[in-house]
């Protein structure tokens, strides 16, 4: 009987009803459902992501923000050149000569007024052009804030003064090797001689010379102090094209010997920090900023 009875216990008694089958479909994930989700939900994290960056991000875009950081007065704003208006002069000088009542010339005229109304009676006739890095547009402002004061009928020398990276030979059209501003400090010409015509009335232009094998001390010398003090008797306005200001000693030097001197900032390129060294770096040097384009 007992044998029977534990018989009984371990013998399954389960009668199959149906057969299990495959679904033809899967269960999941339901494609229709989460697809939408997957798209929202990402579409948020990238909102998220792009307002974090956006709320850490110190770049300085906006002209109150430049005068923050550099305690320095806004002369005026310079537009982003079209490729059309690059190609087509193919120079920066011809922007301002030789299209008198274009967009770009007025943007010029404005700075040359924004200039004036920082002056005051005691004009800067020397003004140095510089930027806190390389290619931020100095030589294009340079260039054309002096073809303006020259059609504005002020005698006016540009000097290209940036010997690593020369652009006023290019931008007058100018080929081959030609007589500058390094074969005047070397001895070799007269300002006079090296001292070329434009194709703007009033406007002379002083081009940078061969100057790989010349030591860039050269600029800090005595010569080329008393060269500039000569220029700004033979002339009403003197502007001197420099080399970048941060890592570089050339136009702290050349500075000092000017009445003035004028920062292009490219917008958006910089951090608030570096504005602000830029900043504390013309202070303790007493490089005498007047403005910032």
């Amino acid at each position: 009987l007992e044998v029977d009875m534990h018989q009984s216990l371990i013998t399954p008694r389960i009668q199959v009803i149906d057969k299990a089958q495959v679904p033809p479909d899967p269960v999941r994930p339901i494609k229709e459902l989460q697809i939408p989700l997957s798209f929202v939900a990402g579409l948020l994290i990238g909102i998220m992501i792009l307002t974090l960056l956006e709320l850490n991000n110190q770049r300085v875009r906006r002209p109150d923000q430049a005068t923050a950081c550099l305690a320095l007065p806004i002369l005026g704003f310079v537009p982003k050149l079209s490729r059309r208006d690059r190609l087509q002069w193919g120079g920066a000088l011809r922007l301002a000569s030789e299209q008198p009542g274009s967009r770009v010339c007025e943007v010029f005229r404005n700075l040359r007024s924004g200039l004036m109304g920082i002056e005051g009676p005691e004009k800067a006739r020397s003004l140095v052009i510089t930027s806190p890095t390389q290619g931020e547009g100095k030589s294009l402002i340079g260039i054309n804030l002096a073809a303006t004061c020259a059609r504005a009928g002020e005698s006016v020398l540009l000097v290209d003064m940036d010997l690593r990276h020369p652009r006023l030979a290019a931008s007058l059209g100018l080929k081959g090797e030609h007589v500058g501003l390094v074969d005047v400090l070397t001895g070799h010409a007269t300002w006079q001689e090296a001292v070329k015509e434009t194709g703007v009335t009033n406007l002379h232009a002083l081009v940078a010379g061969q100057g790989d094998s010349v030591p860039l001390d050269i600029l800090g010398t005595v010569e080329m102090h008393d060269l500039i003090e000569r220029w700004t008797e033979e002339f009403d306005r003197v502007i001197l094209d420099g080399p970048p200001l941060l890592g570089l000693a050339d136009v702290r030097v050349i500075s000092r010997f000017a009445d003035g001197m004028i920062l292009a900032v490219d917008a958006g390129r910089h951090q608030a920090q570096t504005l602000v060294r830029v900043r504390e770096l013309c202070e303790q040097e007493g490089l005498g900023a007047i403005g910032v384009i």
